[in-house]
């Protein structure tokens, strides 16, 4: 995720609607959930705190042998840190990047070389 994530964040620090934009470009079209969801990370941050959690809680997202679910569900819920818009873009990654972008991309470029 981080060599996809980071110019996406430096994006967000400069101008965070167009990387909200970017990151949901990214979501494949199928996924509509999970585009809705990632549009929201600018906006209203009730509704993308909702939606994510309900996300989060519904598909395990694995690194390594650890789930960590469950860990940004909690920094979702938490007051000090989902409020935090940074914490809420990587959330949103994290979901792009789960919806089937990775192997998507991955295929393409493996099949463009």
């Amino acid at each position: 995720i981080s060599e996809r994530f980071y110019p996406i964040y430096l994006e967000f620090l400069t101008d965070p609607s167009e990387a909200v934009r970017t990151l949901s470009d990214l979501v494949p079209a199928a996924q509509n959930e999970v585009r809705t969801t990632v549009a929201l990370v600018g906006g209203d941050r009730r509704a993308f705190i909702k939606r994510a959690v309900a996300w989060f809680e519904a598909h395990e997202v694995r690194v390594g042998d650890q789930s960590i679910s469950r860990w940004l569900v909690d920094g979702l819920r938490n007051r000090d840190i989902g409020t935090l818009d940074r914490f809420r873009l990587l959330a949103a990654a994290v979901m792009t990047m789960m919806s089937g972008y990775t192997a998507d991309h991955e295929s393409t470029t493996e099949a463009d070389s």
